[in-house]
């Protein structure tokens, strides 16, 4: 995506971003934010679950990273719906306190939020100095994200969702979120998904072998044990394809993958740790098999690629309607057992009617812009027509 250089008269205006570094995805989101404004305006990043902790008492980040790598799903859900919001509200004063105190020292323009939990207390300490708060959704379900928002009074207040789906407005309406307050502008996405380059010259960076299709196994920035057990099947399925595993910041995962592909023949294989080259290799991919996470799935059907979603243990109570989206659309299916993971690979890789079926859901499919949208939005808040 290009853009012209904008011309500032005076400073930047300054956007301060909350974030989280919780599953990761948070991050990505607050980047690719960035490079959408490429340098309009100065972002500042905050994360006020991560120093919440630091103070003795919530909910780690470090503690769900290591519940996600772990597969400990069950656990992750019962702390996430029960224990957090316990926590989050029995401190919204001390969150109140600290965007209050952050906003004192950057002087911010607007506040960005891009995490669950803290949206009530934070939009609070916006509100009292006078500046507009924009919650950028990166999940469907936004129960976790609404938190105590039925009180909140701010007048500049405004939320973006991924899809208009009857979930995502039913839980902001519970939440006393007017329509007015609410935008339909995709999730974010980097814009690196919108650009076209050579997949043959793709494949030869990566050493991806001519002829074979290509598998892209991604079970989520954390990494996780169940990937493992679908590099297992996918070793020994027996066909002639390729497959590219991404293990991110997961080092441990990193090398058992390592270990149980090499000296591979009819099933070749490509390890990644951590890459910021995913949509280059979804680009090149045949075929998505990963986790029900909003952002995957979201970046997957920009390239148009058909999704296996993994549905084989327990997932994560707020990606479930995730699964449903992709067998809704027609773009993919859920996998309840890995057991014969050769049956779902082979129709969506080779049986022609199943691939043209998915070519032509995703033409039925409309996607909104994130790049454009949220350029629009923020513009919009930052006018200085808006008043406390």
């Amino acid at each position: 995506m290009e853009s012209a250089e904008p011309v500032f008269l005076g400073e930047k205006k300054k956007i301060l971003i909350l974030s989280s570094k919780g599953g990761y995805g948070h991050m990505a989101a607050s980047l690719s934010i960035q490079e959408v404004f490429q340098g309009r305006y100065e972002f500042q990043e905050m994360f006020p679950i991560e120093e919440i902790n630091r103070l003795g008492r919530g909910f780690g980040e470090n503690l769900y990273n290591n519940l996600l790598q772990n597969d400990w799903i069950r656990m992750t859900n019962f702390l996430s719906s029960r224990l957090a919001p316990l926590i989050f509200q029995a401190r919204k004063g001390a969150i109140e306190s600290l965007v209050r105190e952050k906003i004192e020292k950057e002087r911010p323009d607007l506040i960005l939020s891009l995490i669950p939990f803290v949206n009530y207390p934070a939009s609070e300490a916006a509100r009292k100095q006078g500046i507009p708060y924009l919650l950028v959704t990166t999940d469907n379900d936004l129960s976790h994200w609404t938190l105590g928002m039925e009180k909140a009074t701010h007048l500049g207040l405004k939320v973006t969702i991924g899809r208009d789906l009857p979930l995502t407005r039913g839980v902001l309406a519970k939440h006393n979120i007017r329509k007015e307050q609410i935008e339909v502008i995709g999730l974010p996405v980097h814009p690196a998904f919108l650009e076209k380059k050579d997949p043959l010259f793709i494949r030869e960076e990566f050493s991806i072998p001519a002829g074979k299709p290509v598998v892209l196994l991604m079970m989520g920035g954390a990494g996780g044990k169940r990937a493992i057990e679908y590099a297992e099947k996918l070793r020994d399925i027996k066909l002639p394809i390729h497959v590219v595993i991404c293990t991110g910041n997961n080092h441990a995962l990193y090398q058992k993958m390592l270990s149980l592909t090499k000296e591979q023949k009819e099933v070749s294989f490509s390890i990644l740790s951590f890459t910021n080259r995913i949509a280059d290799l979804m680009q090149v991919a045949d075929l998505l098999i990963t986790k029900p996470g909003p952002g995957t799935i979201n970046e997957a059907m920009l390239r148009q690629l058909p999704i296996l979603v993994d549905n084989a243990s327990s997932t994560l109570v707020w990606e479930r309607v995730n699964q449903e989206l992709v067998e809704e659309m027609g773009i993919g299916q859920v996998l309840h057992t890995i057991e014969d993971l050769k049956e779902p690979v082979a129709k969506y890789l080779l049986d022609t009617a199943v691939i043209s079926r998915v070519a032509n859901a995703y033409r039925s499919i409309c996607l909104p812009s994130f790049f454009d949208h949220i350029v629009r939005v923020v513009e919009s808040l930052l006018d200085p027509v808006y008043r406390r």
